[in-house]
């Protein structure tokens, strides 16, 4: 599915779980929690799925999280349906997400070739123009185009980098040379439709990394995700060039660009 894992340790039970920096809860599959002994509390809370509606969610408490050399203890996880982190169509259910509320206290992070380690903090940021911020539990990408400071999404669940509305509206030359298709998208009192752009070259900077992107989407609808970022970086870019991430340092690079 192309999704980033790291290996897990809950209560003593390994795990490849997702690793998503967009999930505001590290949640587990109602089977794995109770194979792994989270005892999960009474009570239910709902909420809107990507599938379907309505998802529902009860709260499990993990005594102790291990992930690398750096261990956790009663850790709030999300408890869902099997089904509501099941594929079907391949065969594939998730067991585990370590999403932002773990994630944002693991300090150094690399990405390499697919495999996710916890490296030792070194260096020091700049203070007064950081990589990245984080805002509630969203880890915001200084991205720099045409001399220009542009927020972006670091959201390693997402499939593909791709820049939003705003970002058109602050370089409406970019759609000039690109090609556009039609998308129905499925939404509460009926359907709408979207335009989305191919816009053929981005060449900016990431962080502290020059990169060049080609054919990548600009949006024209906004949601809830990406209605206040000029773009999104996704697992498209992250894979291929690798990262790195110091959320004590606030610095983050790209691996790999040339």
């Amino acid at each position: 599915m192309g999704l980033l894992n790291i290996s897990a340790e809950i209560n003593r039970h390994e795990t490849s779980a997702v690793f998503d920096t967009g999930a505001a809860l590290c949640c587990l599959s109602a089977s794995f929690a109770q194979s792994c002994d989270v005892e999960v509390l009474p009570g239910v809370a709902h909420t809107a799925g990507s599938a379907k509606n309505d998802v529902t969610i009860r709260i499990g408490l993990a005594k102790e999280l291990k992930l690398g050399s750096n261990t956790f203890h009663n850790v709030v996880f999300g408890v869902l349906a099997d089904e509501d982190l099941t594929f079907r169509q391949i065969g594939y259910r998730i067991n585990a997400i370590i999403g932002f509320p773990v994630i944002s206290q693991l300090g150094c992070l690399r990405l390499r070739s697919g495999s996710i380690d916890i490296v030792p903090s070194t260096g020091s940021g700049d203070v007064d123009r950081p990589d990245f911020i984080v805002d509630d539990q969203s880890i915001i990408v200084r991205v720099n185009y045409e001399g220009t400071d542009l927020s972006f999404l670091l959201d390693t669940g997402s499939d593909s980098t791709y820049l939003t509305p705003r970002c058109l509206q602050r370089f409406p030359a970019l759609v000039e040379k690109a090609s556009k298709s039609t998308h129905s998208l499925a939404g509460a009192g009926g359907g709408q439709e979207e335009t989305i752009y191919e816009v053929p070259a981005f060449s900016c900077k990431i962080g502290g990394s020059k990169c060049f992107l080609q054919k990548v989407e600009l949006h024209t609808v906004a949601h809830f995700a990406n209605s206040d970022v000029d773009g999104v970086v996704g697992q498209d870019l992250l894979q291929k060039n690798g990262f790195g991430i110091n959320f004590r340092t606030l610095q983050f690079r790209l691996l790999d660009t040339q």
